[in-house]
């Protein structure tokens, strides 16, 4: 029997009754009001007059009705799903207040019944509100109950029903057969129809039988009136199974049979807080809630385990088992016990100064290992027979009266007197075996003249007694070397026999002797066990190991049978252990007289009744989103919309983006340590990745969610594995008002006009430039004319060849600095920019810093010093990224130039004119994107370089172009013969939609320097 208390949550000193809902929560009546349990957590449901909440139920849709002194309430979710109650007690008549107590609270389908000690009152749907009917009753009522769709009272000792709005004699009476009435009145709580149309009624006198009007109500059976002839029961239930429970007024809890037989007796002594019982209910899960005068607890009746504890006089450390003389014994932290299978119940066994580590059993005499070795008698009185610490006792199978102890200084040999007479006398130790001094745990004689003991290290030694038991007998040591794991934690290791072969075992591993080869190796004749899982308690169920039990280790729900069955070899059968998976079981017992397996653990004594079976499946374990907070606590969703409304159909707009959601499982079952074990996991679409990992947390909390739709997605898994369909909560955050829709259109057109005025300063402040840039150009050109016509009138004066040559020099100056400030190329890209300030601000500011950083490269650059195809390639590439600024998409360049070629001389914006044109007449010629690509490749004596473009190729000069400046193709043409006179190839192709110029220079860069006429 499963008890598992509440007082922790429950702060009220009486509580006065309890209900289940179907969807799992548990509802809690007592002078706080009403308390409410989801599976995670308690919540304080307050009634309007701030009552008691001594009388509870829940009609056919799921609400909550309660009543006390003066206190009508109806709890119902309001817009956002919080539960809150309804004042229903100024519906009733203003005659019959005030109503006092109201014990018992009865939804039928014809209405919810409302018991007063003089006064029924019924309340009936009528559109949104109730209509309320009054019933007095000249004497007090003593019960309610209904059979079908008929509503009872019971009135002294007779029944009465309600008809017409009136009170109408039943012919029922009671049986002679019916002991005396403990309060002189029949008190039914409820009743049940049998499968032969007879009615089972619970009351305060026990169960009762009555097959309806007209005929006589009699006890249900002799054992159950026996019982309640001396004691009276405070409340009664039925439980899913036909089984009934009866709240004693004494003796705690009683459940009968569907026979009416006594099936368990519950108080104080098997696990009860209380044994003063105000209320019961049942839930889906087979438990029963038990309000107790001073707290709350539930019990859960259908499972296979049963805890034994303190009051049934068992220490929470057990360890190991033996069964002598029709008596189970257990030792614990404290000594040594002994169960009664009688009463049930554990006794100590006298005479123990320390705990107790490990029993024998051996013939008709049992030993134990308590600070030493000890004999317990069959009166349970201990003698010691020698002293020490004692782990493991093993008897020889080789030599009668022979026991080897396991001990942290080695392996202790005791040779113990037979029994009878002054035979009988203290053991003799005879010593420590000397080839194995280590602190030992265990040992185990395999009949073979061979003893095997294990120490915690890990290390397992084989003593060869075949020559007789001596201590200096030779030990063989078996490590890793031998097929020995190393133990990777500390944990106790196992020596046992499993059909007749010798294993080994821990939690990670399982491995078996292998005579042949003289070592050990994994055992897998054990599906799913071996090297790589083990078992942490290996307990032989006969001798020969041919039967056993295996338990994995914490963390593994389940235990595990295996039985060898001959030819088919062994079968193992798994048993479901879903409440033990976190207990740390020290040693297994099989009870084959009473098919019981008894675990003993680290905080624990279980029993698991092999032969239980389920009395019907558990419902499906669902989970529930209860309640969604701001960061602030204020509540959005309460949890309860969730009865009647979906919730994935509510959505939520906020401007927080702080929420914490709380959600639980309709899940009781609790494990060994009376937790209830049940893990989530959520998942926040639109703004996790994936699922979180399982946890025991039942609430989990979100900072800085985006705005927009989200859905919240939780799932619950139980002890047994169990994992419920996803809960969901659909909702969207809005953003706040400063980023709607509408403010940011109204920030678009604040911004446009704040860039318009900008743009406008801007285009002013770039004419302005653009008028002292031409004023600058004409200045510098009327100048340079000037210097041209006297250099021309020196050339007629001097004839020489020095005057001739520094008139070539100049003009070459003019035509540089023509190109470099080529007015139509200023106009061309102030025409871009003009274009671009209105559609494309941004563009047009970025292109009018990359033109004036253009004219301060051409503008300031020293001619005198000569250039490198490097200077050159800079230049375009500064000039290619103004055009891609204008043509944006429609223009795609490429630079392909080898290293070797950077260091030519070259004379300056040789190549510019080329990029220009090839961009010019690209764009004229193609629809489509232009391509551009410069490329440049270099051999000892070669300078190679290839401007291309995509479109067709175009004859360009002062016929087809009159707005060309003269600067283009036939200039570039003259400086090449200036420079490379018979040095140079220019040609032009056209194929596949290219325009390809080729340019070929035949001369050393150290050639150029030192012959070519100064840049």
């Amino acid at each position: 029997m499963r008890v598992w208390q509440a007082e922790d949550y429950d702060a009220s000193p009486v509580n006065w009754s309890v209900v289940t809902h179907p969807d799992g929560f548990v509802y809690v009546g007592n002078n706080m009001g009403v308390l409410e349990f989801d599976g995670a957590r308690w919540r304080t449901l307050p009634l309007p007059h701030e009552g008691r909440g001594e009388a509870l139920a829940i009609d056919d849709k799921g609400r909550i009705w309660a009543a006390g002194r003066d206190e009508i309430a109806l709890f119902e979710p309001d817009a956002r799903g919080t539960l809150r109650a309804r004042d229903l007690a100024p519906l009733v008549p203003a005659a019959s207040l005030p109503t006092g107590t109201i014990v018992q609270v009865l939804a039928t389908g014809s209405g919810v019944y409302l018991r007063c000690p003089n006064e029924l009152i019924r309340y009936r749907e009528s559109g949104s509100t109730f209509a309320v009917d009054v019933w007095n009753s000249p004497e007090r009522i003593a019960g309610l109950f209904t059979v079908g769709e008929k509503v009872y009272i019971s009135v002294g000792t007779r029944l009465e029903t309600v008809e017409d709005g009136t009170f109408k004699p039943v012919d029922a009476k009671l049986s002679p057969e019916v002991p005396k009435l403990a309060y002189g009145e029949l008190r039914p709580w409820s009743v049940r129809t049998l499968a032969d149309g007879s009615q089972v009624m619970l009351s305060t006198d026990g169960p009762l039988r009555w097959n309806g009007p007209g005929t006589p109500i009699r006890p249900y059976s002799a054992e159950a009136s026996a019982i309640f002839k001396d004691e009276s029961a405070q409340a009664g239930v039925f439980l899913s199974d036909g089984r009934m429970a009866f709240a004693m007024t004494r003796t705690g809890l009683l459940i009968l049979n569907a026979a009416g037989q006594v099936e368990q007796q519950l108080d104080r002594a098997h696990g009860l807080p209380h044994n003063r019982i105000g209320a019961l209910a049942t839930d889906v899960e087979g438990g029963l809630w038990v309000a107790l005068h001073y707290g709350l607890a539930r019990l859960q009746l259908d499972s296979p385990f049963a805890l034994h504890g303190a009051a049934q006089g068992v220490e929470e450390g057990s360890r190991d088992f033996a069964q002598q003389w029709g008596r189970l014994y257990v030792t614990n932290g404290e000594g040594l016990s002994y169960r009664n299978p009688a009463e049930g119940r554990f006794y100590p066994v006298s005479g123990l100064r320390v705990g107790a580590n490990q029993l024998l059993s051996w013939g008709n005499r049992l030993f134990v290992s308590c600070g030493g070795l000890a004999e317990v008698s069959q009166d349970n009185q201990t003698r010691q027979l020698a002293n020490g610490i004692l782990f493991g006792l093993t008897a020889s199978r080789t030599e009668p009266g022979v026991l080897y102890g396991a001990s942290v200084t080695g392996l202790r040999v005791f040779r113990v007197p037979g029994e009878g007479g002054e035979k009988r006398r203290d053991a003799a130790s005879t010593g420590v075996l000397k080839n194995v001094r280590l602190d030992l745990w265990n040992s185990l004689d395999t009949g073979d003249g061979f003893l095997w003991v294990m120490a915690p290290v890990g290390e397992i030694w084989r003593v060869d007694f075949r020559k007789g038991i001596r201590l200096d007998a030779p030990a063989e040591r078996f490590g890793p070397d031998r097929g020995v794991p190393i133990v990777k934690r500390s944990e106790l290791l196992r020596l046992v026999l499993l059909g007749g072969e010798l294993c080994v075992s821990c939690a990670d591993w399982l491995v078996r002797f292998d005579p042949a080869a003289g070592r050990f190796v994994p055992e897998t004749r054990f599906e799913g066990f071996g090297a790589r899982r083990g078992a942490a308690v290996v307990e032989p169920i006969d001798p020969a190991g041919r039967q056993f039990w295996l338990w994995p280790g914490a963390g593994f729900p389940e235990f595990s049978r295996v039985t060898f069955e001959g030819e088919t070899g062994w079968n193992l059968q798994k048993v479901p252990a879903g409440p033990l998976e976190y207990l740390v079981v020290n040693n297994l017992f099989e009870e084959a007289s009473t098919r019981t397996l008894w675990i003993a653990g680290q905080g624990a004594l279980v029993s698991m009744d092999l032969d239980w079976k389920e009395r019907g499946p558990l419902p499906p374990l669902q989970v529930h989103v209860r309640r969604v907070k701001t960061a602030g606590g204020e509540v959005l969703f309460g949890g309860d919309v969730g009865r009647d409304i979906d919730p994935s159909l509510t959505l939520y707009s906020a401007r927080e983006t702080s929420l914490r959601f709380e959600f639980a499982a309709s899940t009781h079952n609790a494990d060994f340590s009376g937790r209830v074990r049940t893990l989530y996991r959520t998942k926040l679409d639109g703004f996790d990745d994936d699922w979180t990992h399982w946890s025991g947390e039942s609430v989990r909390d979100f900072t800085g969610l985006p705005y927009r739709d989200l859905n919240f997605r939780v799932q619950a898994k139980d002890m047994w594995g169990r994992e419920s369909p996803e809960d969901t909560f659909e909702f969207s955050i809005a953003p706040p008002w400063w980023l709607s829709n509408w403010a940011v259109a109204g920030y678009t057109m604040l911004a446009g006009g704040f860039l318009f005025v900008v743009i406008g300063l801007r285009t002013k402040t770039l004419r302005r430039r653009a008028d002292q840039l031409e004023s600058v150009v004409n200045e510098r050109t009327s100048e340079l004319g000037a210097r041209n016509q006297e250099l021309a009138r020196l050339h007629q004066l001097e004839l020489g060849a020095k005057t001739a040559a520094r008139l070539a020099e100049e003009k070459t100056r003019l035509e540089l600095l023509r190109y470099q400030l080529n007015p139509h190329f200023l106009y061309n890209a102030l025409g871009s920019i003009r274009s671009l300030v209105h559609s494309r601000p941004d563009e047009a500011d970025e292109m009018t810093t990359q033109l004036a950083d253009f004219c301060r490269m051409t503008l300031t650059r020293n001619d005198d010093a000569g250039g490198t195809l490097n200077d050159e390639m800079k230049m375009i590439g500064s000039y290619l990224e103004m055009e891609k600024t204008r043509w944006r998409a429609r223009l795609r360049t490429q630079l392909d130039v080898e290293p070797a070629a950077l260091t030519w001389q070259l004379p300056p914006f040789l190549l510019l004119p080329l990029v220009e044109n090839a961009i010019k007449y690209g764009t004229r010629t193609s629809n489509e994107v232009v391509e551009v690509r410069v490329s440049a490749r270099s051999t000892e004596t070669e300078l190679i370089i290839e401007v291309a473009n995509t479109g067709s190729w175009v004859e360009t000069g002062r016929s087809t172009a009159p707005e060309s400046t003269g600067i283009g193709l036939d200039n570039l043409r003259q400086r090449l013969q200036r420079y490379f006179p018979g040095a140079h190839d220019f040609g032009v192709t056209t194929d596949g939609g290219w325009v390809r110029v080729t340019l070929r220079l035949q001369v050393a860069a150290s050639v150029l320097r030192e012959s070519a006429p100064p840049l």
